[in-house]
């Protein structure tokens, strides 16, 4: 969270704020609905959270959590780099590559699109850069020359074939966590679909996603995360060369094939 966040300020907050009246500018600032979330308690446990973090926050409150943050995604970036250059074939297969980036400026903000680094270019000169982006002569664009990019699907299915193939691990697919079996402070077990996992003295790691929150709720803990729509379209164009690199604004992300 800094300066550039959603809620940093009055106006953005009353926005926020007039989108939770039924039926009226509807949930755009989460990419929810009204119906979706007026009877799901989750949601305003979440926002209460949400609100707390941000528009009671100090600045030294917000740099202490950046302080804390940052060194996890740099760590976790590192470590993912560091798999798919060890693994034999998860590079390919991840389709990873320095490709770049077109960061689109615009009316709407908000996502990576409000972390603008560099100079503003005209539509003309990004052209240079990306041949198929587009826009009229007000547009401006930022580039990272160094952005890499990589398809996610591919690199988790690589990776957990390696892992069934090298490593004494067996993964369960298309199975439903039911509950856990507590004991004192840790977790002994975990109650499936297909039946009891005992985990012995093993230790449990909670990756859930955007279902974490529901997971820990099992647990009788609070995860503050709270999933929101997305939606995945592949588009393959005729006639004439795909796009080459990532192209992003506040809420679409173009990803070369």
């Amino acid at each position: 969270m800094d300066k550039l966040h959603k809620f940093s300020t009055s106006s953005d907050w009353a926005k926020m704020l007039r989108q939770l009246v039924p039926f009226g500018d509807g949930f755009r600032f989460f990419y929810v609905s009204w119906p979706d979330v007026v009877g799901d308690l989750f949601f305003w446990r979440w926002l209460a959270r949400y609100s707390s973090e941000s528009l009671f926050a100090s600045s030294t409150y917000i740099e202490e959590k950046k302080a804390q943050f940052l060194p996890v995604v740099e760590w976790g970036i590192g470590e993912t780099v560091r798999t798919m250059e060890e693994v034999p074939g998860l590079l390919a297969a991840s389709h990873c590559r320095e490709a770049g980036s077109v960061m689109v400026l615009g009316a709407s903000s908000g996502g990576y699109a409000s972390l603008a680094s560099g100079a503003a270019m005209s539509v003309d000169e990004v052209k240079n850069f990306e041949p198929l982006v587009g826009g009229g002569p007000e547009a401006r664009f930022v580039v990272n020359p160094e952005c890499r990019i990589g398809e996610c699907v591919s690199f988790t299915r690589h990776l957990a074939a390696h892992c069934e193939q090298t490593l004494p691990i067996r993964i369960l697919r298309r199975t439903a966590v039911e509950g856990f079996d507590v004991r004192g402070d840790r977790v002994a077990g975990i109650h499936t679909s297909r039946g009891y996992v005992d985990v012995g003295d093993a230790s449990v790691v909670l990756c859930g996603g955007a279902w974490s929150g529901i997971l820990c709720d099992m647990l009788g803990l609070f995860c503050p995360i709270y999933p929101l729509k997305g939606y995945t379209l592949l588009v393959e164009l005729e006639g004439g060369p795909g796009l080459q690199r990532l192209a992003f604004d506040a809420a679409v992300y173009a990803v070369p094939a």
